[in-house]
């Protein structure tokens, strides 16, 4: 899950911001996947307009990564800038859904 829009659209120097990332699950299963970077719930700040959040679902030619820890909610460094068509390529990743909704700050 990310967000293109951090801090604010128009201005999304911190953008995209990774909110979540989940691996490894078969079907709609998530509890059997592994986190890679722990849930941050949407909570754009109050004045920065509108932010999408993405929700993107892949199909992996590899198996799921074996990283260490989970990137944590705190990890800000790791968070912003999210390079994800970089993600897409390293694990070879293909898109088969993604869904967004809008949260207004």
């Amino acid at each position: 899950m990310v967000d293109p829009d951090a801090p604010q659209r128009g201005n999304e120097r911190a953008g995209p911001w990774l909110h979540w990332i989940r691996t490894g699950f078969v079907g709609n299963d998530v509890s059997q996947g592994r986190t890679l970077a722990d849930y941050q719930g949407p909570a754009p700040p109050s004045g920065t307009g509108p932010h999408q959040y993405i929700f993107l679902l892949y199909k992996s030619a590899m198996p799921p990564p074996q990283y260490g820890a989970s990137i944590a909610v705190s990890d800000s460094g790791k968070r912003k800038q999210f390079n994800l068509r970089k993600f897409e390529h390293d694990l070879q990743l293909r898109i088969i859904a993604a869904t967004s909704y809008t949260v207004i700050g």
